[in-house]
């Protein structure tokens, strides 16, 4: 065979060449063979282990700190609670500076004895040892409850509820009704007892609302509009302007109460004053501490405070706050002021 005819039977040859080629190519690109196609599948089985495994983690890491977070959320609340008794602490609390309490009926007379005298306000009961009024209205009692050698019990006066001044009484002689400013006044039976001290500061009466004395009950002074100074008015006699109207305060005492060997409840017990009242509570749960990290210092004061008036105006209080395995959660530490 000459050079001439290679030539042209190599050329002959070329579709033919070209058809093989792009057959191959397309068989090719037609699907897995059965090695790619096991590989494909253990790249996936991996890929997919990786991520359970990250998602195992990650749950279980959330699960791990769930109680801390919750306890931290609760610790929080707590502390709203601790703040809002100590922000009230010695809030319409008379000191015992020789003012007799009076009891007041409806047409401001004083209630009198058969012989025409006034007839003083006893508080409730109190534990031994506590009288009311106190010589300091921010008098407080820091005691070792357990015998450990440290503070883990308080007690202090507050007033928790409404409170309310009057501005004027535009009839002759002062006669009711009263403009006054409301704020949380109520004759609920549980709130409706109330110390009226005199705007100059000579007397203190004791009263009992109605349930008619108020023009509107329980309203809030908050949204009062700017050309206004009173936001109902008060039918009741006696009363002249700058007199204050405050809720008779409670005894509040904090203390632990024991859950197991490693966590307490944080709980305070509040006891009505007023007997007319009578709005009393006990273990009301504040939070979940570490048992015995509860502790009191009195600012100034490094020893345990015998019972008795205390006269400092300042305590610090502690405690561990935990989770419900008893893990600490948050460390809490306040001084708290008068």
């Amino acid at each position: 065979m000459n050079r001439k005819d290679c030539i042209l039977r190599f050329k002959s040859s070329l579709p033919l060449i070209f058809i093989l080629h792009l057959t191959s190519q397309i068989s090719r690109k037609r699907g897995f063979t059965v090695v790619e196609f096991l590989v494909s599948i253990l790249i996936s089985l991996l890929i997919l282990g990786a991520i359970s495994v990250a998602f195992i983690g990650a749950n279980r890491g959330f699960q791990q700190n769930k109680p801390i977070s919750q306890a931290i959320q609760e610790a929080q609340n707590s502390v709203v609670t601790l703040d809002f008794l100590f922000s009230r602490w010695g809030v319409g609390v008379p000191s015992s500076n020789n003012i007799p309490i009076y009891i007041m009926i409806y047409n401001g007379t004083l209630r009198t004895d058969r012989n025409g005298n006034p007839i003083n306000w006893q508080p409730a009961n109190l534990p031994n040892g506590i009288t009311f009024p106190p010589l300091n209205p921010f008098w407080y009692l820091a005691a070792d409850a357990n015998g450990d050698g440290k503070n883990d019990t308080i007690y202090f006066f507050a007033s928790l509820g409404g409170t309310g001044y009057v501005i004027d009484c535009p009839n002759p002689n002062n006669a009711p009704p009263c403009n006054i400013l409301s704020c949380r006044l109520t004759s609920n039976k549980d709130n409706k007892c109330y110390f009226i001290f005199s705007a100059d500061g000579t007397s203190i009466k004791y009263y009992v609302l109605g349930s008619s004395d108020l023009a509107n009950d329980n309203i809030d002074c908050l949204d009062l509009q700017n050309n206004k100074t009173y936001n109902t008015t008060i039918n009741v006699g006696g009363l002249n302007s700058g007199d204050r109207f405050q809720r008779v305060p409670h005894l509040i005492k904090i203390y632990e109460t024991p859950i197991d060997s490693k966590t307490s409840w944080l709980t305070f017990d509040r006891t009505d004053l007023a007997v007319d009242c009578n709005d009393n509570e006990n273990a009301t749960y504040i939070g979940r501490i570490r048992r015995g990290s509860l502790q009191i210092t009195p600012i100034g004061q490094n020893s345990i405070a015998p019972i008795g008036q205390i006269s400092q105006n300042a305590v610090e209080l502690q405690a561990d706050f935990v989770d419900e395995n008893g893990n600490v959660a948050y460390r809490f530490k306040k001084v708290y002021a008068k």
